[in-house]
């Protein structure tokens, strides 16, 4: 069954929170330091995806099959910093989530290619997106889109 991809509305926030707390417990795995989550983690992701929502500078968008969400995606389009010039807008991807099964690469691929269409009609030059270097999922779906690596953190305990 192929996926339906639709704009996110406020409906859809409680959907995409477990979507993003499924995603932070596997970075967390990865870097149990630098992605912990707060304690806040939950109430704060709710009001930060209901407040992004409202906004005319993102492009969010969900992927239900049989009645279930199983992937979203935010851009949020920006200005590049004034020392860069790319030529137009960016459109910056930070919180993306896609559940496991067999459908998850059809749905990343649709997810970005949705969000690359509505930025590039609204005057988006570039994408940036942000992905954990040891997720192969991820980072999977951006080479296939031709995305590259432009900047990377480093990151390790001070604690010992």
């Amino acid at each position: 069954m192929a996926a339906n991809i639709r704009a996110a509305s406020a409906a859809d926030v409680p959907a995409m929170a477990e979507l993003i707390a499924v995603k932070r417990t596997f970075l967390e795995s990865l870097e149990p330091v630098m992605w912990r989550p707060s304690e806040a983690a939950a109430q704060m992701t709710t009001a930060f995806f209901t407040h992004q929502l409202g906004q005319p500078n993102v492009i969010a968008r969900v992927a239900e099959s049989g009645g279930h969400m199983i992937g979203f995606v935010v851009g949020v389009l920006q200005d590049a910093p004034p020392v860069f010039a790319p030529g137009g807008k960016t459109v910056l991807i930070d919180d993306f989530a896609i559940t496991e099964g067999g459908e998850a690469d059809a749905v990343a691929s649709d997810l970005l290619d949705a969000v690359m269409s509505e930025a590039r009609a609204r005057g988006a030059v570039q994408i940036i997106a942000v992905a954990a270097a040891r997720d192969p999922r991820a980072v999977r779906w951006l080479e296939a889109k031709k995305l590259r690596v432009a900047s990377q953190w480093w990151t390790r305990t001070l604690t010992h």
